[in-house]
């Protein structure tokens, strides 16, 4: 991945502008769960207890792994 679609998608991220975020709120579908051990597979990458600490204290390598394993980067 090059340095600008990754600096976009952070963007998008921090403001809440992506083509997930109606659509999420929307359907009220549950948070994403790892089928192994039923964990958030959020736990697996990082521990933030808002998205502010999240974007103040997670490295941004960590939160792109994120959206590629959850299968969520390409739909933002």
């Amino acid at each position: 991945m090059s340095i600008a679609p990754c600096s976009v998608l952070l963007n998008r991220l921090r403001i809440g502008h992506t083509r997930l975020t109606p659509s999420y709120l929307l359907s009220s579908d549950d948070i994403p769960e790892c089928g192994t051990c039923q964990c958030d597979v959020r736990n697996e990458h990082f521990v933030a207890s808002s998205i502010k600490d999240l974007f103040n204290n997670v490295e941004t390598q960590k939160i792109v792994d994120f959206i590629k394993e959850t299968r969520f980067y390409k739909q933002l």
